[in-house]
């Protein structure tokens, strides 16, 4: 089952287009020209997103990408959606909930979760029934990531972290002491737990019985980790990465201030979206940024995901749902 790409690293699909598909954007691309192409042809850079039929126009908070077809966006406001048919078509689950959904995530053992106000809900069917799991004393959810192995963590607004070790069924709070914002969480490929906060990131390597600070890095909006095991955090001045599992980190080029969503594939990949200045791409572990922002009429983003055949799906600040036209993925 293949989960939110941005929130885990274990079934990620291709990602974005490959250093060909890419330079071919933009200008330069070496390549057979009798070899059959990959992709759709590539249309001109004004034609890269368009405007879903999402029936909601706000801000979409999260996505999750399931499979070939499958798509999950919690909004602002304006609950849950689900698509069964790539985004063409879509319809409310969980009718009775009209609030904030402020995040998203699979787990591996193929049900879903979803955090709001009043809780983390799991669905073992797809969407149709859902139970709440996790009713938090100290705040909302705002983040979930999920492992391969079964582990789950999640963030709550000034309530701490918590842990599932069995897919999100039944939770424990990991510290009483992580008493800030938290906006973000991950698990790093050696098992590290770390969280981004409004003062920073925190960092715990015995599974959050102890937590240090990192140094160097303050607001941290959005986490994510790679198939290679690299973290990037991302930050009112930029994203950053890390090599040595959140030891030091170093700042990329070329991206505009205010990153506040991320997501990666499995060669690495990255796109990254930002609060006025709309998407960025880099093909280079987040060392340097190219802009993607033809078609997007709204360039303070919120949420991006992609598929498993390399549709991009980006979520705005008031603004609703958008697609890319083609499939941006790597080419060998």
């Amino acid at each position: 089952m293949e989960t939110r790409e941005q929130k885990s690293w274990i079934a990620s699909p291709i990602l974005v287009a490959g250093t060909c598909l890419f330079l071919t954007l933009f200008g330069s691309c070496a390549r057979d020209q009798t070899a059959p192409p990959e992709t759709e042809p590539i249309p001109a850079p004004g034609d890269i997103w368009v405007l879903t039929t999402l029936p909601f126009n706000g801000t979409v908070q999260d996505i999750l990408t399931v499979g070939e077809s499958t798509v999950f966006v919690g909004t602002w406001g304006g609950g849950l959606f689900r698509s069964a048919d790539s985004g063409k078509t879509w319809s409310r689950i969980a009718a009775d909930i009209t609030d904030d959904v402020l995040c998203l995530a699979g787990t591996s053992d193929g049900a879903f979760l979803f955090g709001m106000e009043n809780g983390m809900f799991r669905s073992e069917d797809g969407g149709d029934t859902w139970i709440n799991v996790l009713q938090s004393s100290g705040g909302i959810p705002e983040d979930i990531f999920a492992t391969p192995a079964g582990e789950v963590v999640a963030g709550v607004f000034y309530g701490g972290i918590y842990y599932s070790s069995d897919n999100g069924i039944s939770w424990i709070r990991l510290s009483t002491k992580l008493d800030d914002r938290l906006l973000c969480v991950v698990i790093s490929k050696l098992g590290y737990f770390f969280a981004g906060t409004n003062s920073g990131m925190l960092r715990s390597t015995d599974h959050g019985a102890s937590w240090d600070s990192v140094d160097g890095l303050s607001g941290v909006r959005y986490l994510a980790v790679n198939p290679n095991g690299i973290l990037f955090a991302s930050t009112a001045s930029g994203v950053h990465r890390s090599t040595d599992e959140g030891i030091t980190w170093t700042i990329g080029d070329g991206l505009g201030p205010s990153p506040v969503s991320l997501v990666t594939g499995n060669d690495g990949t990255l796109f990254a979206g930002t609060s006025g200045q709309g998407v960025f791409m880099s093909i280079d572990e987040g060392t340097t940024w190219i802009p993607l922002q033809g078609g997007l009429d709204e360039t303070s983003v919120r949420s991006i995901a992609v598929t498993h055949e390399g549709y991009v799906y980006v979520g705005t600040w008031l603004a609703g749902l958008f697609k890319s036209r083609f499939p941006i993925r790597v080419r060998d």
